[in-house]
């Protein structure tokens, strides 16, 4: 996923683009380059509205996809990447 870093007029420090009306949101991220990567190392994940308000809290180590039609994003939580819906609530390991 692409993500962003903080803007003078953003509360958070880095945001993915908006999906179906939701964003991914970090907090404590290290950006670690490597040749012509940026890559995310640390910090937590959680997401917002088009409001702004946090709807998820930061709790995720990464996000791998964003919400699908059915609700769904996946993330990567203690160590595993599994589905959540759209209140952070873990479904089931992602095969």
């Amino acid at each position: 996923m692409q993500f962003y870093r903080k803007s003078r007029k953003s509360k958070f420090e880095y945001a993915t683009k908006f999906i179906r009306g939701i964003a991914a949101v970090a907090k404590d991220l290290e950006i670690k380059k490597d040749g012509e990567l940026r890559l995310p190392v640390g910090g937590k994940w959680g997401f917002i509205n088009k409001s702004g308000k946090l709807i998820v809290q930061y709790k995720f180590d990464n996000v791998i996809f964003p919400f699908n039609e059915e609700g769904r994003a996946v993330v990567v939580y203690n160590g595993k990447k599994v589905y959540v819906n759209r209140n952070g609530e873990v479904l089931e390991s992602y095969k």
